[in-house]
């Protein structure tokens, strides 16, 4: 489910994850990410999650609580379903980059205001010590998952 769009709620994603049972379904994505929604819940950067907004007028996805997505994991496991996570790196990252600027986004020298490239700003050496952690807290919590999506579609760049 795309929850970092529209706001769904744990509930809902345990639907999906019965369905994906009925119909023999092995893995279900989570786009826990995206421009409108940061929906994980870090615990080292409690302010990522705090710019959302719906998409085409809907509902602001919600930041999930860290509880409830430790709770859906064997939910999901017990019907032999696996969740896999979904971190849209470096595109898509617009909800990252509202919350977190000085990390994400590219800073004017002049102004030190966010520029707003429109994704993250790999070149900034910040930024790595911050996936690794956010890559490393999504897996702890889907730990049953050997994958991990990270994204990478619809990257823009400046020349």
């Amino acid at each position: 489910p795309d929850v970092a769009r529209q706001d769904h709620s744990v509930d809902d994603i345990k639907k999906v994850v019965q369905l994906c049972r009925l119909y023999k379904t092995r893995y279900l994505q989570l786009h826990l990410t995206d421009d409108q929604g940061w929906t994980f819940p870090s615990t080292k950067y409690p302010q990522l999650g705090t710019k959302n907004y719906g998409a085409h007028g809907g509902i602001a996805p919600r930041r999930y609580d860290l509880a409830e997505l430790k709770e859906l994991v064997p939910c999901a496991d017990a019907r032999g379903v696996t969740i896999v996570p979904e971190f849209e790196v470096p595109g898509h990252s617009g909800a990252a980059v509202r919350a977190m600027p000085d990390v994400f986004d590219a800073i004017d020298p002049e102004s030190k205001q966010p520029i707003g490239i429109g994704c993250m700003n790999m070149s900034n050496e910040t930024i790595y010590p911050v996936l690794d952690t956010l890559i490393g807290e999504m897996c702890e919590v889907f730990r049953s998952s050997p994958y991990f999506h990270i994204g990478s579609d619809e990257v823009t760049t400046e020349t």
